[in-house]
C-alpha cells in the first residue's frame, strides 16, 4: 500500500483549484460480493479488507470512510471516480495503462455490484495537525429487477452503519420511500441514543440529481438546504408516523445536508460514448459538480468515523464489517435491536482491547526482553496496580455504548487478561531477578575463593572481614533504589535466600581455613621442636658437661625462641593455635629432660675420669685419658650404659 497525498487544509483547497497535487495510487477492490446471482448472502473478502485497514502504518490513525449509496443508475461510480480525478493531475484511468479508478459505464443495466473500496488511502492533516486516513466507498444500485428487498437492505446498511460521510444519491427529488429506506438505522439510532447519549450516525449527504425545480430552491447546497428544510419540517398535521420518522432522522445524524445537481447534459445522460471528460459536461453540471467535490473533500469538512462517541481507528474497521455483516446475512432482516447489540459488542471489545494496551504501555521497560532491568517486587506491584486502574477507568470511558450488562461482562474480562499478562511480566522480572541473585552470589563465591584457594590458611579475622566485605557487596548488587527513593531489595524472598546460602557457604570456607591451620600448626609445632633440638645441640656439644644453672638458663633460652617463632608462624586466631602451643611446650619439655640426661652423663664421664687419674700412674692410661677422642669413646660407652639402664632398670 501507498499513501496519497498529505496535505495540509490550505495547501489542499488550492491544489483542488489549480491542479497542482500529485497523481494518486491505488485501485478499486470489491470487499462484498455474492458468489452467484442465486446466492442468498454476500461474503466479505477478508483478506483484502486486512490489508486495507490493518496497514502497519495507518492502523492506529483515525479513519474516514467517504461512501455513495442509492438506487442503480444514478451516477454514484461516476461520481466518486471523478473525486479521484480531483485528487490528481493525472487521468486515474491511464495510472498504470488500464481503468484504474471506480469502475463506471453508462447504460440501464447495473455495473457496480457488491461493495467496492479504493485501496489506498488520503492521509488528511487536520487543523491541530493531527492525521486521519481517508477512503472512498461504492456501492451497488438497489432496486434493480434482480435483487431483495433484504439484499438491498445489506449494502445499504453495511454504507451506513460504516461511513463518516454517506452520500444518499437520489435522482429529482427526496422522495417519503427515500426517506423510508433510513427508518431501520433511526430506530438502532434510538436505542443507541438512549443508551449511550451520543449521536450515532454523522454526516448524511442528499444528493439530488437532475433537479427540476431550479426556481424553486436553486442548484448547489444553498437550494438544497431549502429542500431539505422543507423536507424534514414537522407540523401537528402530520401523521405521526411521518413527524416521528422526521424527528429520529435529525436526531441519529449529527450533520444532514444536502445538495442539488443539474442536469448533466446529453453527453453525458444519453451517450454510451462518454468518457467522463469534463469538456463533455453540461458546464453548469461541471460547476456544480467541482465545487460539491471540492467542498466535500476539504479537510475541515472531513471527520474520522465515530461510534458511540468515540474515534474509531483504521484497524478496528475490520471488525465491524464483520460483525455487521454476519447480522445482516441472516435469514431476515435484522431487528433494531440486534444492529444495537452487535456494535454494542464490537466497540466493548474495542475498549476492551485499547485498555489492555493501555496497560502494556503503562507497564514500561518490561515490554522489553529479558535483558532490560528488573523492577523491585513491591514496585512491580505498585506499577500493576496503578496500570490496572488506569486501564479500567480508560475501559469504562469507552464502554458506554450497550448499558451495564455489557460492560460488566467485558471489564471482567480485561480484568481476567490484565491479571495473565501480569503474570507473564512477572515471570519475566522474577526471572531477571534470579539472574541478579545468581550474579551476586557468583561474584562473592569468585573473590571468597581467591582469597581461601591459596595453600596458607587466613587468620580468622581476616576470614571474616572477607566474608562480610563480599556478602555486602553481593546482598548491595541486589537492592536498588525503588520509587519512593529508598533502597530496597528486588526480593526479601530471595534476599533471605541470598544471606542464607552465602553464610552457608562461608561455613565451608571456614572449616576448610581450620583444616589448614591444623596443618600448618602441626607444621609450625615441628619446625619449632627441631629448633630447639638445634640450639640445645649446639650448647652441649662436646664430651663435657655443662653447669646445671647454665644448662637451664640455656633451655629457657632456646624455649622461648622456638615458642616466639612458633606464635609468630601459626598466629591465625585459633584455640586450637594456643592448644598446640601447650602441647609445643610439653614436648620442649620432654627434650629438655633428654638434654639433661644427657648432660649428667658427661659429669659422671668427667669423674670417671679424675679417679682413673689418681688411681694408675700409668703413661699409657694418662696418654688415654689426656687425648679427646679416647674421651669421646670412653663418654660414649659411658652414655651408652647410662641409656640402658634407663631402658631397663638397675
Amino acid at each position: 500500500m501507498r499513501f496519497n497525498i498529505l496535505f495540509k487544509p490550505s495547501f489542499y483547497r488550492q491544489g483542488l483549484v489549480s491542479g497542482h497535487l500529485r497523481k494518486i495510487h491505488g485501485r478499486s477492490v470489491q470487499i462484498l460480493k455474492k458468489e452467484d446471482d442465486n446466492s442468498a448472502s454476500f461474503t466479505l473478502d477478508l483478506p483484502v479488507i486486512k490489508e486495507v485497514f490493518e496497514n502497519p502504518l495507518i492502523q492506529d490513525k483515525p479513519i474516514c470512510i467517504i461512501t455513495v449509496a442509492g438506487a442503480m443508475r444514478t451516477g454514484k461510480s461516476f461520481l466518486l471516480d471523478h473525486m479521484l480525478k480531483h485528487l490528481s493531475t493525472e487521468d486515474v484511468s491511464k495510472i498504470n495503462g488500464n481503468s484504474n479508478g471506480f469502475p463506471w459505464k453508462g447504460g440501464m443495466t447495473r455495473y457496480t455490484s457488491g461493495v467496492h473500496l479504493w485501496t489506498d488511502p488520503f492521509i488528511i492533516q487536520g487543523a491541530i495537525g493531527e492525521e486521519m486516513a481517508v477512503f472512498l466507498m461504492d456501492t451497488q444500485g438497489t432496486f434493480d429487477h434482480k435483487t431483495t428487498v433484504k439484499e438491498n437492505m445489506t449494502v445499504f446498511a453495511l454504507s451506513t452503519m460504516t461511513s463518516s460521510v454517506l452520500m444518499y444519491n437520489l435522482m429529482h427529488v427526496i422522495r417519503e420511500d427515500h426517506l423510508q429506506h433510513l427508518q431501520l438505522f433511526t430506530e438502532y439510532g434510538r436505542l443507541a441514543l438512549k443508551n449511550s447519549g451520543t449521536t450515532p450516525f454523522q454526516k448524511l449527504q442528499f444528493l439530488v440529481r437532475d433537479w427540476h425545480y431550479p426556481h424553486d430552491a436553486p442548484f448547489g447546497s444553498e437550494g438544497g438546504q431549502i429542500v431539505l428544510d422543507r423536507l424534514l419540517n414537522t407540523t401537528e398535521e402530520q401523521p405521526q408516523e411521518i413527524r416521528k420518522l422526521r424527528e429520529h432522522i435529525i436526531s441519529s445524524f449529527s450533520e444532514l445536508d444536502c445538495y442539488l445537481f443539474p442536469y448533466p447534459g446529453p453527453k453525458v445522460a444519453e451517450d454510451p460514448t462518454f468518457t467522463g471528460s469534463t469538456e463533455e459536461m453540461d458546464p453548469r453540471f461541471a460547476k456544480y459538480l467541482n465545487d460539491f467535490v471540492s467542498k466535500t473533500l476539504a479537510p475541515e469538512n472531513l471527520e474520522p468515523k465515530k461510534i458511540a462517541g468515540k474515534i474509531v481507528k483504521s484497524r478496528e474497521m475490520v471488525d465491524y464489517f464483520q460483525k455487521y455483516l454476519e447480522i445482516f446475512n441472516g435469514d431476515e432482516i435484522p431487528e433494531p435491536k440486534s444492529i444495537f447489540e452487535t456494535t454494542a459488542e464490537v466497540t466493548n471489545l474495542h475498549a476492551l482491547s485499547e485498555a489492555k494496551e493501555k496497560y502494556i504501555e503503562n507497564m514500561g521497560a518490561l515490554r522489553q526482553t529479558a535483558a532490560s532491568q528488573a523492577l523491585v517486587e513491591v514496585d512491580l506491584v505498585t506499577k500493576h496496580d496503578q496500570s490496572m486502574q488506569e486501564s479500567i477507568d480508560l475501559f469504562i470511558e469507552q464502554s458506554k455504548f450497550g448499558g451495564e450488562a455489557f460492560a460488566k461482562h467485558y471489564q471482567e474480562e480485561l480484568e481476567k487478561e490484565i491479571l495473565e499478562k501480569f503474570n507473564y511480566f512477572k515471570r519475566l522480572n522474577d526471572s531477571k531477578i534470579e539472574n541478579i541473585f545468581y550474579k551476586a552470589k557468583e561474584d562473592y563465591l569468585t573473590n571468597m575463593e581467591m582469597k581461601c584457594g591459596k595453600e596458607q590458611p587466613l587468620h580468622e579475622q581476616d576470614l571474616r572481614d572477607y566474608h562480610i566485605k563480599y556478602a555486602q557487596e553481593a546482598t548491595k548488587k541486589f537492592h536498588r533504589v525503588n520509587s519512593s527513593g529508598v533502597k530496597q531489595p528486588f526480593s526479601d524472598t530471595l534476599q533471605e535466600r541470598l544471606i542464607r546460602e552465602i553464610d552457608e557457604r562461608f561455613v565451608y570456607y571456614q572449616n576448610l581455613n581450620e583444616t589448614k591451620i591444623r596443618v600448618a600448626v602441626h607444621h609450625a609445632q615441628d619446625i619449632a621442636v627441631d629448633n630447639y633440638t638445634k640450639l640445645m645441640e649446639l650448647v652441649l656439644e662436646g664430651p663435657l658437661a655443662i653447669h646445671n644453672i647454665k644448662l637451664d638458663y640455656e633451655h629457657k633460652s632456646a624455649k622461648s625462641t622456638s615458642m616466639a617463632q612458633f606464635i609468630n608462624s601459626s598466629n591465625f586466631g585459633t584455640k586450637f593455635v594456643t592448644a598446640n602451643e601447650r602441647s609445643l611446650a610439653r614436648d620442649i619439655e620432654d627434650k629438655y629432660s633428654y638434654f639433661k640426661e644427657l648432660n649428667a652423663s658427661k659429669q659422671f664421664s668427667k669423674r670417671l675420669k679424675a679417679t682413673v687419674e689418681q688411681l694408675s700412674d700409668n703413661e699409657t692410661y694418662k696418654q688415654f685419658w689426656s687425648n679427646p677422642q679416647q674421651q669421646k669413646i670412653a663418654g660414649g660407652s659411658v652414655a651408652t650404659l647410662l641409656v640402658l639402664r634407663l631402658l631397663f632398670g638397675s
